[in-house]
């Protein structure tokens, strides 16, 4: 997996301040929206409280509860369709995009923030080396998962 520079358009669309993008092989025909639960879903199982601690808490974010319909994890979901599959959170210090699309039998996964205050970036500068050492972690266990399922 590697930083994706392909997915400009979608971080234009959103005016981030800071994404990142990973790009895994592998498992054409899975939707992007099976690729995020099974990535995030990784991430929740591994860490019982990150969206707790770590998107609401130090990030922000006002998500919503676990089983609201339209949202995973308590990101909203906003596009769901083959190629892809959008999540969004505001709050209070910045604004979060999280973006899985399909890119022929690839998935990139492209995270994006926008600031909307002065403790967003120095959060974030913190939290930042975690995230990419996360999320490429997240996305190798969601294939297996989704392998498994296949």
């Amino acid at each position: 997996m590697a930083r994706d520079v392909d997915c400009l358009g979608v971080v234009a669309d959103f005016g981030a301040d800071y994404w990142d993008a990973f790009r895994i092989t592998g498992l054409g025909g899975v939707r992007p929206s099976s690729w995020a639960a099974a990535s995030l879903g990784a991430v929740e199982v591994a860490h019982r409280a990150f969206g707790i601690v770590v998107w609401g808490g130090l990030l922000g974010f006002d998500l919503a509860p676990r089983d609201t319909d339209g949202a995973l994890v308590g990101w909203q979901v906003t596009a769901d369709t083959q190629d892809q599959f959008f999540l969004d959170a505001d709050g209070s210090r910045m604004a979060g995009r999280m973006a899985f699309t399909r890119d022929g039998d690839d998935l990139v996964w492209t995270t994006m923030l926008r600031h909307h205050s002065a403790s967003g970036p120095r959060v974030w500068a913190v939290l930042s080396p975690v995230h990419r050492a996360i999320a490429p972690r997240s996305l190798m266990m969601a294939r297996r998962a989704l392998a498994r399922e296949a």
